[in-house]
């Protein structure tokens, strides 16, 4: 009998304890069952992604409290470095979470606060004039002080874009290329309450959801590009004040949302 376990979840080699049975994985959910510990955990999604395929990022913002990555869970496996900024380290937290064990609990300070990836995404991230869907969770201790991005690419390329708060007031916008930004506009921000944001775009035409709300609706022919030397999640520059992010999700090539209304998600999004 072998004395190791692969954890369906997280990819990862467990010692076998007394008891534990190995199922084959087409036939477990990989969100459902810890072979390690016999657990089930019912807060995980039943149903699968139909657009899994295309999702390019997903970061589930799980793990030990304090650690210092952030894990994408789709097959480009990429480690996310979480960074300091001017009020201290940016980390995983167990203080503050929507769903699962944790969150990306972003630093205090004016700049530098976030999380950095410093590869190569721009096969895989660059959205084009094509569809896309951007989307995650944001809690804010101020719904006026601080603008956190849920997404950012890097500086320095044509294409590049920000999506996130916008300074000093309740709302949301896009910093797109070439000075074509959307918005700001009202995004209805409640203070330490989390809340859904999604950003769609099909067909040519961008629509902002916040909270299941279409706030903004609107032709959009931007050339959205992720660039070749990385992304931010949190913040590059700006101001933070320990905002919290949680389950952020990239889908390239289909955007998943459309109409006055969408349902906010229930429970972290599947990784299959």
């Amino acid at each position: 009998m072998p004395r190791f376990l692969r954890d369906p979840e997280t990819g990862l080699l467990v010692p076998r304890r007394r008891g534990d049975v190995e199922v084959p994985a087409r036939l477990v959910h990989p969100q459902m069952f810890a072979c390690a510990t016999g657990v089930f955990d019912n807060k995980a999604p039943l149903v699968s992604d139909p657009y899994w395929g295309s999702v390019a990022l997903l970061c589930h913002m799980n793990g030990a409290n304090n650690s210092t990555l952030a894990v994408d869970s789709t097959s480009y496996a990429r480690t996310i470095n979480c960074s300091s900024g001017t009020g201290g380290a940016s980390t995983i937290s167990t203080a503050q979470k929507k769903f699962g064990t944790a969150s990306f609990a972003l630093a205090s300070g004016t700049s530098g606060g976030g999380a950095t990836y410093s590869g190569n995404p721009s096969a895989s991230l660059s959205f084009g004039t094509g569809d896309f869907t951007l989307e995650g969770w944001l809690y804010l201790p101020s719904t006026t002080a601080t603008f956190p991005a849920l997404y950012q690419t890097d500086g320095g390329h044509t294409g590049r874009f920000y999506f996130g708060k916008y300074p000093g007031a309740n709302q949301l916008y896009v910093q797109a290329p070439s000075g074509s930004d959307i918005g700001p506009f009202t995004a209805d921000f409640v203070a330490t309450t989390w809340t859904h944001v999604a950003w769609s775009r099909i067909s040519g035409v961008s629509q902002i959801y916040v909270d299941g709300t279409r706030k903004y609706n609107a032709a959009d022919t931007n050339n959205y590009q992720a660039g070749t030397t990385g992304f931010y999640l949190g913040a590059q520059l700006g101001t933070l004040g320990a905002d919290f992010l949680d389950d952020l999700r990239i889908t390239v090539g289909v955007g998943r949302y459309t109409g006055a209304t969408i349902t906010v998600p229930t429970a972290e999004f599947p990784n299959y």
